[in-house]
């Protein structure tokens, strides 16, 4: 009978040993889940500081262009919108793997797509094609309410990325 006791306490230990090593395991890979997040994050929110010193540029040209404009002197201004430069590679990884949604609310992750479908290729193109119209066939008010439109639109996007980078820095 005591054979069988040995027995059982062996078996049971092992049990225990195999439970022990899978709770460590888990426990292990969850922890390596958060920081691996954490840094994505971290890498997120440099991204969206970066974004934020292109649209200061981009906010800089503006004010150039509304000097051309103001001094009705469009056909010497030569500037050039380079907005397909917006960094959005991080926040699609993090989009596709599902953290944005952990992290953001719906409203923040609005944002976001129109910042990126603005600050495209597409929204390049359109900008700096009205720019070109615009010295063919200058009317100095609507060229002027065409740069107040395009500074609204940054300073809005501005102030929206600023917003979830601090959000992002406080969440990490």
């Amino acid at each position: 009978m005591g054979e069988f006791y040995n027995g059982l306490g062996i078996v049971v230990g092992v049990f225990i040993g195999i439970l022990a090593g899978m709770v460590i395991s888990i426990l292990v890979a969850q922890i390596k889940q958060w920081r691996l997040e954490r840094a994505w994050l971290g890498y997120f929110e440099y991204e969206i500081k970066l974004n934020v010193l292109r649209i200061d540029s981009w906010l800089e040209e503006l004010q150039r262009y509304r000097n051309a404009v103001n001094a009705n002197n469009l056909a010497n201004y030569f500037g050039y919108f380079d907005l397909s430069r917006f960094l959005t590679v991080t926040a699609n990884n993090l989009l596709n793997v599902g953290l944005l949604y952990k992290h953001l609310t719906f409203e923040e992750i609005v944002v976001l797509q129109a910042a990126s479908v603005e600050f495209s290729l597409v929204g390049e193109n359109f900008m700096n094609t009205q720019i070109q119209q615009n010295k063919t066939s200058f009317v100095q008010a609507v060229v002027a309410q065409n740069v107040d439109f395009w500074e609204q639109k940054f300073a809005q996007h501005k102030q929206a990325l600023n917003a979830i980078a601090t959000k992002l820095g406080n969440s990490r």
